[in-house]
């Protein structure tokens, strides 16, 4: 678009602003092409007639003012971009206007040529996402019985969010913990970052302006080529509040504290809704069921402090093995366990073949007393023929214990 001036409408009455907009835009090392209007009525009468790539508005207009002003336009205009330019008293009236569907506000008198640019282009760019996901949203919607069958009767509250953090879908679950209705969720942004794997606690504002601690987990998935997440919120703050605080901590914890993987509470809570989603989007996944041989005989000859030792080395192995968005897990005792999302089984062998490489360079670099051995069990999950996550753990754990007599006898 370099040699493609942007076309703006610029609605302002203030002469001053005018110029000092005009200015900034003139100042840029990209083109714009500037129009001016100075009532609303003008304003919409040129787009009327002229075809513009983004608005810039003042919300205090002759003619009309305050949040109806961007109202007005934007219902007759809903597939341009609207960028609000306001004063300081009105930064409040437009956030709320954000609310509405404006891209962007810039305050007067704080603003340089970079941010302006910078504005401008960011709210074609993200009008054009909106649009793209309207449109995603729609074809998501005549797919609803089937997400409904999912996830609409968790009792978890389930969000599907997209990559910018706008909500696209809330249960039943998720109003409750909101106590928000459906329908004033989705289009809001969700106020926490949206990491695929992650598993934290985090405080949410209720509608009736209540404190709610909510347990949160991030799962990463793919519709119609877009990338979304489903956040499955947990309210645990009745339980966070009465425990006493050591036993809270032991219980509401869902990583191991040794090794820094998730525990086998975490690995259940995320394995659970990684299924629901595999089911959902029909891909693959492999579970890997590993156990950390010997371990006993490191902890008798070498002391307790090398067996930890071993424990966090083996967990690094693991990790550097897998992707990020994969789940690992440390089981209990000398156990792991590893979720290998969207895998087929070609992907499962060569993830086995990278962890014995990734082993023995362990064994070979680090001067340890005792070198690591590892047995390992891999199970995969076809969503066409759907099971639980215990009952995969069951099968990848015998094939575990059977590759352990093996390595024992040889």
């Amino acid at each position: 678009m370099a040699d493609k001036p942007i076309k703006v409408l610029l609605i302002e009455d203030n002469p001053i602003d005018v110029r000092a907009i005009k200015g900034m835009l003139e100042g840029a090392d990209f083109p714009f092409d500037v129009e001016k209007a100075n009532r609303l009525t003008t304003g919409m009468k040129i787009l009327a007639e002229k075809n513009k790539d983004v608005i810039l508005l003042d919300l205090t207009l002759p003619d009309c003012q305050g949040v109806e002003t961007f109202l007005r336009l934007h219902n007759k205009f809903p597939d341009l971009p609207i960028v609000v330019f306001t004063g300081f008293g009105d930064e409040e009236l437009s956030i709320k206007v954000l609310r509405k569907g404006a891209q962007d506000y810039l305050v007067k008198g704080e603003v340089n040529t970079r941010l302006m640019v910078r504005a401008i282009r960011y709210a074609i760019e993200r009008h054009r996402l909106r649009v793209e996901l309207k449109r995603i949203y729609s074809e998501l919607r005549e797919s609803e019985t089937r997400l409904n069958a999912l996830i609409q009767r968790s009792s978890d509250g389930i969000l599907i969010v997209d990559s910018n953090r706008v909500i696209h879908f809330a249960n039943a679950a998720a109003e409750l913990i909101f106590d928000r209705k459906a329908e004033e969720l989705i289009g809001e942004l969700f106020d926490f970052p949206v990491v695929a794997g992650e598993a934290r606690t985090i405080e949410i504002i209720r509608g009736d302006g209540e404190k709610a601690i909510v347990e949160m987990l991030v799962v990463e998935t793919e519709i119609h080529g877009l990338t979304f997440y489903m956040v499955t919120l947990r309210d645990i703050t009745e339980p966070f509040k009465h425990a006493r605080k050591e036993e809270k901590l032991q219980e509401m914890t869902l990583v191991d504290e040794l090794t820094g993987l998730y525990n086998r509470r975490g690995f259940y809570t995320l394995a659970d809704q990684l299924i629901k989603v595999a089911n959902f989007t029909k891909k693959n996944m492999i579970l890997f069921f590993i156990d950390l041989d010997r371990l006993k005989y490191i902890n008798d000859n070498f002391g307790h402090p090398k067996g930890d030792q071993a424990l966090v080395d083996i967990a690094q192995i693991i990790r550097k093995t897998f992707r990020g968005s994969d789940v690992i897990a440390r089981f209990g005792g000398d156990e792991f366990v590893a979720l290998a999302i969207d895998a087929h089984k070609e992907i499962g062998e060569k993830l086995y073949t990278r962890m014995q490489k990734n082993l023995n360079a362990h064994n070979v670099e680090k001067d340890r007393p005792y070198k690591l051995a590892m047995s390992v069990g891999i199970a995969h999950y076809d969503p066409e023929s759907p099971c639980s996550i215990k009952e995969l753990i069951k099968e990848a754990d015998k094939l575990m214990y059977e590759q352990k007599i093996c390595n024992q006898q040889s």
